[in-house]
Parts: C-alpha cells; sequence; structure tokens
C-alpha cells in the first residue's frame, strides 16, 4: 500500500482560513426551535465572536 502526499497550494490554503473545523463539546436546548452549540478546536481562538447571522 502506498501513500500519496497531496502538494498543499494557495487555493488549500485560502480554504484552510475560511473553513474552520472544531469539535462540539456541548449542547443546550434553550427554546423550542434554538439550541446552543458550544464549538471547540485550538484553531478557533483567534477568531472574533460575531453574534447574529449578518
Amino acid at each position: 500500500m502506498t501513500t500519496t502526499t497531496r502538494r498543499r497550494g494557495p487555493v488549500d490554503r485560502l480554504l484552510d482560513r475560511v473553513f474552520v473545523a472544531g469539535t462540539i463539546t456541548e449542547t443546550e436546548s434553550i427554546a423550542a426551535r434554538m439550541r446552543r452549540i458550544r464549538i471547540e478546536d485550538p484553531a478557533l481562538r483567534g477568531l472574533a465572536h460575531r453574534p447574529g447571522c449578518t
């Protein structure tokens, strides 16, 4: 079995900055149709909090 190393081009590096992954560590129901979901990961530390969907 062989493994292939894929090159990391500028598009891949851009996507890594746009799409950040994390682990869901907590969920809480706060209303009938609303949940609070806590996502944690060291990659998320530098992101600013922006409430809402705008």
